[in-house]
């Protein structure tokens, strides 16, 4: 029996066209037509041994049949796609023969739906492949999942549902356990009205989520663990690494976009160019207009990175360029106590913090274990305003770390709360190089837990600020409770909005606590009511360990103003500027006026008076410098005994 390329054909013809054709079997030779043609194929040929030849040097003949079989589709079982009829069955055979031959299966667009009311369990090595929307799987069965992965399987341009109604912790649209090398990309995943996970990850090695759409759905279930449900959720508890979650689209209304390590097993983690923004489900449909859902939702976080104690020296993530919109609670949260590295960096995060009562809230949250780096981000419009609790990035430590973590180049404006806060136990942060703008409240606020000694000792430098909502809230606020570590406040760039308006809150930097544990130096403080206000009286005499030096104040009423309950204290205040300032240092709190200006000689003071020093605390070298100098008076008086003002002795009349 002749095959296909056993017949010769000359020339381009149509149906109504005669050709050539040579039987090689019979040596007959005679015309037919195209439709003749037709005709003699079907009724003489067998499928089985019509051959096939790619195009190309080197290609092989095989059979037409050999061919089709390359791709296996649901169709071939017997899947119908309509919706209605149940197709579980067609999709376990297709999936069973695709797992025999390790080769993909595919799932062919159709106007409604497959509809499946069993989970659907992937042989290892398998493929899942569609047309992308049309392409779509719905779970009928609540409690059910769509796929559950074996190894090495890919789910690609796929569009899965589970059912609404569930009431059952984790029911997901794709769901791997104890797996290894998972890929997941270009699907469209809807996880149900009722707290459902779209992708859901345990104890998988090398996964790789990317460029999926996940919307819909809600995490206000019964369930118990409703709370944890995601868009993609990494949720381990046995060693799971190395994972990358890639240019998706998480728009659903669940409780998180994306939540990585949650029970502290997973590691080896980079979550980049994710779109995590709260939509109303009712508007994601293929036509609709997928708006904002209004105030964040039902949505908590944008990302949680974290939860619990890290168990296999992880979290090693780096978290960079995403987008984290509209949330009630967090942009990104960063939980749980690692031991390694996580990264924050170049992330958008905004119009987070909506629900008014939250006290865990921020654009970027980070309870601190040491070592974090939180670089190049922009945090904006955050909505919360719990007074002394959230701001734009709020950082919070259940215990005193002791190696730092860095804030750094962040750009934070328009906050209705804090612009960055460390607060309880937080200690090491670095803050440095940040531009902040338009907070309601003070744009840095350090906030420790009383009581505790291994607090603060954070380093706030060379930050641009600049306050514009007329709120009299200071721009640095320095709280130093009990803290023993040395506080750094240097090289900021503080402009203020109002210089009128005697309000004790309006400063460039206010300080309370009166100790010897802070340095502000180096400071270019303008237009404020007070450059520097302190809010605690002095009380440590002669406070030699103190550097409130080469700060510079424009355009204020007082530089200084720090107070004591006596005038037997001394606060040096060294080779400070003051342009435009009406009084360089006060008292402050109704209190007796602390604060010297004098000039550093080695471990001496030099003030300038126009008498023997009656004020004060001071030691032996010390020296006053007569500032109204005139023949036969004395040219300066020297410290010969330390005391309060102790004993001092003219060095000679000029």
């Amino acid at each position: 029996m002749p095959t296909i390329n056993q017949l010769s054909t000359i020339g381009e013809v149509n149906s109504a066209d005669t050709l050539p054709v040579f039987d090689e079997s019979n040596g007959d030779a005679r015309k037919m037509s195209v439709l003749q043609l037709q005709d003699y194929i079907e009724t003489n040929l067998d499928i089985a041994d019509v051959g096939f030849l790619q195009a190309g040097t080197g290609a092989v003949e095989r059979t037409v049949q050999s061919k089709l079989r390359d791709v296996v589709s649901v169709k071939d079982f017997g899947a119908v796609g309509d919706g209605v009829a149940d197709d579980t069955a067609a999709f376990v055979a297709a999936l069973t023969y695709a797992g025999s031959k390790k080769c993909g299966l595919y799932v062919p667009s159709e106007a409604t739906a497959y509809q499946i009311n069993d989970a659907l369990t992937v042989p290892d090595g398998v493929t899942v492949f569609g047309d992308g929307w049309g392409s779509f799987i719905r779970q009928a069965t609540q409690n059910k999942d769509v796929f559950i992965a074996g190894d090495c399987n890919t789910f690609q341009n796929l569009r899965l549902k589970i059912a609404d109604g569930n009431n059952a912790s984790f029911v997901n649209c794709i769901y791997a356990s104890g797996v290894n090398n998972l890929t997941v990309e270009s699907c469209f995943i809807e996880p149900g009205d009722l707290g459902g996970c779209g992708i859901h990850i345990r104890g998988v090695k090398n996964s790789q989520i990317r460029g999926n759409r996940i919307y819909g759905g809600k995490w206000s279930s019964g369930a118990g663990a409703a709370a944890s449900a995601s868009d993609i959720l990494l949720y381990s508890s046995t060693a799971s690494e190395r994972h990358v979650i890639e240019g998706n689209h998480c728009l659903s209304n669940n409780s998180q976009g994306i939540y990585v390590d949650a029970l502290g097993y997973d590691g080896d983690i980079i979550v980049s160019n994710n779109i995590c923004v709260t939509l109303d489900p009712a508007t994601c449909t293929e036509t609709g207009t997928w708006a904002l859902a209004a105030t964040g939702g039902v949505r908590r976080h944008g990302m949680v990175i974290g939860y619990n104690t890290t168990s296999v020296s992880g979290i090693r993530a780096v978290i960079d360029g995403n987008i984290c919109r509209n949330t009630r609670w967090t942009g990104i949260y960063k939980q749980g106590s690692s031991t390694g590295a996580v990264v924050i960096s170049n992330n958008l995060c905004d119009l987070n913090g909506y629900e008014p009562s939250a006290t865990l809230a921020g654009g970027i949250f980070l309870t601190q274990a040491g070592g974090e780096l939180v670089i190049g981000n922009t945090i904006t419009n955050y909505q919360s305003t719990v007074a002394g609790d959230t701001g734009a990035i709020t950082v919070t430590s259940s215990s005193p770390v002791t190696v730092p973590s860095d804030i750094r180049g962040n750009k934070i404006f328009g906050s209705a709360g804090y612009g960055i806060i460390l607060k309880t136990q937080s200690a090491f942060v670095i803050v440095d190089g940040n531009s902040i703008s338009g907070c309601a409240d003070a744009d840095i606020f350090a906030a420790p837990s009383p009581s505790i000694a291994a607090v603060l000792g954070h380093k706030i430098t060379n930050n641009i600020i600049t306050r514009n909502t007329s709120t009299l809230k200071p721009s640095i606020r320095i709280t130093m409770q009990s803290s023993t570590l040395y506080t750094l406040i240097k090289g900021n760039v503080i402009q203020g909005d109002d210089n009128t308006t005697n309000n004790t809150l309006n400063a460039g930097i206010y300080r309370s606590g009166a100790d010897s544990y802070i340095h502000i130096i180096g400071n270019l403080i303008s237009n404020f009511y007070y450059g520097v206000y302190g809010a605690n009286y002095w009380t440590g005499g002669r406070m030699s360990d103190v550097q409130f030096e080469v700060n510079v104040f424009r355009d204020c009423n007082i530089g200084f103003a720090l107070g004591a309950t006596s005038n037997a204290q001394t606060v040096p205040l060294v080779d400070n500027r003051f342009v435009n300032v009406t009084t360089q240092s006060s008292a402050a709190l109704g209190g007796s006026a602390a604060g010297r200006i004098v000039t550093r000689q080695g471990d001496n003071f030099v003030w300038q008076t126009t008498a023997s020093p009656t004020l004060g605390a001071w030691s032996v070298g010390d020296r006053s410098v007569n500032s109204s100098p005139a023949v036969g008076q004395p040219k300066a008086w020297v410290c010969t005994v330390a005391g309060t003002p102790g004993t001092w002795v003219s060095e000679g009349n000029l």
